[in-house]
């Protein structure tokens, strides 16, 4: 069983993308052209949605740490205020956490990730985003610490109130192809 800290340094010599989940490593499946599109257009989205908002936005290859044995590598992960370290590979004090669904990983994200995630402190909001059905789903913590989730489709907004800002779901899905059918 490795730490995060013995991971860090292991997966510096492995090819491809890596997570460390209960101690264990575990390579990240290879991309597809939808999976890749879509998690672009989320990085516009937020990016354009918070960009006044002193809020960094980070796609993958960026770390968030859950505990001292699991570590994910999002899609991609924001981060209000402060100046950013230029040198990290890991977030700090991320505050919207975004997973973008692929056949390999739909109940881990939307299972063990949803959990984990939401049990960082900092996090806020947790976005899972399905580009086969067109579907983004917001569990978003509230003050008390409750979890409240809603899922937006076609011409829904997904908003945020820590950092305030909002983005439309036709954002998330702009780059694909006019027309196309979400699967049910």
């Amino acid at each position: 069983m490795m730490t995060v800290t013995e991971f860090d340094a292991w997966r510096v010599e492995r090819p491809g993308r890596w997570e460390l989940v209960g101690g264990v490593p575990v390579a990240m499946a290879p991309e597809r052209a939808r999976h890749n599109l879509v998690k672009s257009d989320v990085l516009i989205a937020l990016r354009r949605a918070l960009e006044d908002g002193g809020c960094t936005v980070f796609g993958d290859g960026m770390t968030v740490v859950v505990d001292e044995t699991t570590a994910y590598e999002p899609d991609a992960v924001v981060c209000a205020g402060g100046p950013v370290d230029l040198d990290a590979t890991v977030v700090d004090a991320p505050t919207i956490v975004v997973e973008v669904l692929s056949p390999s990983s739909e109940s881990n994200d939307s299972g063990r990730k949803l959990a984990d995630y939401l049990s960082l402190r900092s996090v806020r909001h947790y976005l899972v985003v399905n580009p086969v059905r067109g579907v983004v789903t917001h569990h978003r913590r509230d003050d008390d610490g409750n979890v409240h989730t809603a899922i937006h489709r076609g011409d829904g907004v997904v908003g945020f109130d820590e950092p305030r800002a909002r983005i439309a779901v036709s954002e998330v899905f702009a780059s694909l192809p006019e027309g196309r059918e979400p699967r049910s």
